[in-house]
């Protein structure tokens, strides 16, 4: 018989909703490096445990805050899940949701440590900033929020922007130049300065 141990960690990894592989660009993670990108999309990713633990334990908050926005009458129940979509479906992200008025909604769920760290900086993080500007200039969207939680201490902050179009242009360009190298069977050069000179 299993441990309980062996039981309860395989049901985190069949649950946390992490997909190893997809056949289309996220814009979610648009901000990464173009290299890195085309080359997760080529081999996909092997995540360890801890990972796909992380990626259940966000997926839950994510669930749990955006039904408590549904029933306080703030989240649009059919916008939940919604695909926002570019260059025939090779660019691609779903939405947390949005509001009657079109604004759009992402949840984020932080440790306490990089919770306290928005605290102390008006910017939001670079990685968040350019998913939600992409999910904007790409879904027509004017207005964004990013509603982030901690995760041990239950606190919330809340980062409301405007679209800016000079943004989700830039990211839709840079999808096009590696989706443009992956059809010429290419990979596209590091944009990082860090994976590859």
């Amino acid at each position: 018989m299993k441990e309980i141990k062996q039981i309860l960690q395989e049901r985190v990894e069949a649950s946390c909703r992490y997909e190893t592989k997809r056949n289309y660009l996220s814009m979610s993670k648009i901000a990464e490096c173009s290299r890195k990108l085309a080359l997760e999309m080529i081999n996909g990713t092997k995540p360890d445990y801890q990972t796909r633990g992380r990626c259940w334990l966000g997926y839950h908050f994510e669930d749990i805050i955006a039904q408590w926005l549904i029933e306080e009458k703030i989240l649009l129940p059919t916008s939940r899940g919604k695909e926002i979509s570019a260059f025939e479906g090779k660019f691609k992200g779903h939405i947390d949701g949005h509001t009657e008025q079109m604004k759009l909604i992402e949840i984020k769920s932080l440790n306490e440590i990089k919770f306290q760290k928005l605290l102390s900086d008006i910017k939001v993080p670079t990685r968040n900033f350019l998913q939600t500007q992409t999910y904007m200039y790409n879904g027509g969207f004017k207005e964004a929020m990013i509603i982030y939680v901690c995760r041990e201490t239950m606190e919330f902050a809340v980062r409301s922007f405007k679209r800016a179009d000079i943004i989700g242009q830039r990211m839709n360009e840079k999808a096009l130049k590696i989706i443009n190298a992956l059809n010429a069977m290419e990979i596209p050069d590091c944009d990082c300065d860090y994976c590859q000179k």
